[in-house]
């Protein structure tokens, strides 16, 4: 019989710790879920850049001009300076000075 009570305390310190640790992650999923919601509502504060979509032709093109900027062209995330040469996703393009 003291088996079984022994069994019996240790399931429900089982459960109790379960209980617990599912109430500590959910919480700190519900933290993580407000986190993200508040920083989808404003920009950064260091933000260089302000993303917004082109409406026409000639906003693509005076925003293309801008481009030809190195610095400007820098501050886009996707393009960022490795070692001398600017990488897009993983893949080597042209220099950053434009020569090879």
């Amino acid at each position: 019989m003291e088996d079984f009570e022994r069994e019996e305390e240790r399931l429900k310190d089982k459960q109790a710790f379960e209980s617990l640790f599912q109430k500590k992650v959910l919480s700190k999923l519900v933290d993580i879920h407000m986190e993200v919601r508040r920083l989808g509502r404003s920009e950064p504060p260091l933000s260089s850049a302000h993303i917004e979509q082109l409406e026409t032709m000639e906003d693509f093109e005076r925003e293309e001009e801008c481009l030809k900027d190195k610095q400007a062209f820098e501050s886009l995330a996707l393009y960022q300076p490795v070692d001398g040469k600017i990488e897009h996703e993983g893949e080597e393009a042209e220099t950053a000075s434009g020569d090879d």
